[in-house]
């Protein structure tokens, strides 16, 4: 019989969590900007929606106005 030397892997290493330069929020305080980010977008999105919905209207009215002429 051969005996076969058990070979033990190596407990895996934390890893750090790489910052990169162009990454928009650093490790501390990381959340608070990311909200503010997602705070903005929604805003930004929210007045896109609102401004599709006015120019739908002016159409709208702008068609009326050629009908009742």
């Amino acid at each position: 019989m051969v005996s076969v030397a058990r070979f033990r892997f190596p407990k895996p290493k934390p890893k750090k969590p790489k910052i990169t330069k162009n990454a928009p929020y650093k490790k501390n305080g990381g959340t608070i900007k990311k909200i503010l980010l997602v705070n903005t977008l929604i805003k930004d999105i929210s007045m896109i929606q609102v401004e599709s919905q006015l120019v739908t209207t002016e159409h709208s009215m702008e068609k009326t106005w050629m009908l009742l002429n």
